[in-house]
């Protein structure tokens, strides 16, 4: 959708694949719904076996001639779970991303999935991950790695090809749920990153689980100071959680509950509240 009341143009651009919608009738009382598919060999889909390999067919790269709204939406086959990602368009764009999402406490983690995905903008984009938690273990093609201490991996990416780092929850062992929260990407040009949860949560119960996932902004976006907006779910699941990018204090006030909560938060580490 756009704000224009007149009519713009757009794109939507498959990697390797090519224009797979384009118009000019895009406008404020003309929404454009584009259906990515009924399956999970969509191109807005991996199948979390084909991590950690360079991936040169997903995605999509949309374009506008004016400002516009883009929000990617899917739910499960059984209509229990659901999730939208929201565009950042230039915004989003950036070399240096902190990771967040659920800590999967849930006494179900038998599908329970954390990932990551980045998206070159530029050809021969240098791209590093690291500070993930030791013992994590990774999703692999041909065969899973367990992270050890000081790991570091580096991918080369042309435009449009992704790279996704996936860890299957189940195959962690005690406290180390949260498998990839915190974790560092740097790249030498921009990229664009998203990162979530699949069938995760942040409660303690066999239910309440979800998909979580958004195309995150890089830390030179992100700001110090943020007004959080409660829903209607329960203390258990409905959390805040807090990824320091550098070392510094971090103090977040709700009102909400009538505290406040102060913690010194080192490099990567989390907060939940």
């Amino acid at each position: 959708s756009t704000p224009s009341p007149t009519d713009i143009t757009y794109s939507i651009t498959v990697p390797g694949t090519g224009t797979v919608s384009s118009g000019s009738n895009l406008s404020k009382t003309n929404h454009i719904d584009f259906t990515i598919g009924t399956t999970r060999d969509s191109h807005a889909h991996e199948y979390y076996t084909n991590s950690s390999s360079v991936i040169t067919d997903k995605g999509f790269i949309i374009e506008t001639s004016e400002p516009s709204y883009v929000s990617l939406r899917v739910k499960s086959n059984n209509n229990l779970q659901a999730g939208a990602l929201v565009s950042k368009g230039e915004a989003g764009l950036g070399t240096s991303f902190r990771v967040g999402m659920f800590v999967n406490n849930s006494a179900n983690k038998s599908k329970a999935l954390n990932f990551i995905s980045v998206m070159a903008t530029l050809d021969n984009t240098q791209v590093i991950f690291s500070d993930i938690d030791q013992d994590v273990v990774l999703n692999k093609s041909g065969g899973n790695t367990t992270v050890t201490a000081g790991f570091t991996e580096m991918i080369s990416l042309d435009r449009g090809e992704s790279y996704i780092i996936s860890s299957k929850i189940s195959n962690n062992t005690t406290n180390i749920y949260d498998a990839l929260v915190g974790s560092l990407i740097e790249s030498d040009k921009n990229i664009a990153v998203n990162i979530g949860s699949l069938t995760g949560s942040n409660d303690t119960s066999s239910s309440n689980r979800d998909y979580g996932m958004d195309q995150i902004v890089p830390v030179s976006k992100i700001g110090n100071e943020y007004i959080f907006v409660r829903g209607e779910g329960a203390d258990s699941y409905e959390n805040i959680i807090i990824v320091a990018p550098i070392f510094h204090i971090l103090r977040a006030t709700m009102t909400m509950i009538s505290s406040a909560i102060e913690q010194e938060t080192n490099l990567g580490i989390i907060s939940i509240i």
